[in-house]
């Protein structure tokens, strides 16, 4: 799934909030490579007043009640194998496959009613990327620079 296309209108969005995400791996042979990670993926939250509206993949939505406030956030963890082929020396795409397990806390608060949901599940990950590694690309073959990559993966 996407992330939705959440928009203001006259209600306070608050996406400010910061993520991260934390892997290692290990590489079994020049092919082939397991990858695992966590990370978290902050908090967002809506909040309005009675009448306020907001969208979400265009479709409007209106508040029904004072000072309310929705806050979402959530966190996964996964493994991943990794498979490429060097076809340079210093490009090397890949394709991803693993599974990760999620969390996710939705809290919805206002003058009347109060609610905690919490969602979990686990899924099926994959991507195709791309690494650089870009001392070779600068024509350097120090060792500060030998290990330095640029990574690209679109993941689905």
């Amino acid at each position: 799934t996407t992330a939705a296309d959440l928009s203001e209108g006259t209600a306070d969005i608050d996406e400010s909030d910061i993520g991260y995400k934390i892997y290692g791996g290990y590489q079994i042979n020049k092919h082939l490579s397991l990858e695992a990670f966590y990370a978290n993926l902050g908090e967002a939250s809506i909040s309005g007043d009675l009448g306020d509206t907001f969208f979400i993949n265009g479709r409007g939505f209106q508040f029904l009640v004072n000072n309310a406030t929705a806050k979402a956030e959530a966190s996964t963890f996964g493994v991943a194998a990794i498979a490429g082929y060097e076809v340079t020396d210093w490009l090397r795409p890949h394709i991803k496959l693993g599974v990760h397990r999620w969390d996710g806390n939705y809290n919805i608060d206002s003058n009347t009613i109060q609610s905690n949901l919490v969602g979990d599940g686990t899924n099926i990950m994959w991507g195709v990327g791309t690494s650089i590694k870009l001392g070779k690309l600068a024509g350097t073959d120090a060792n500060n620079f030998e290990n330095l990559y640029v990574r690209a993966v679109k993941s689905f």
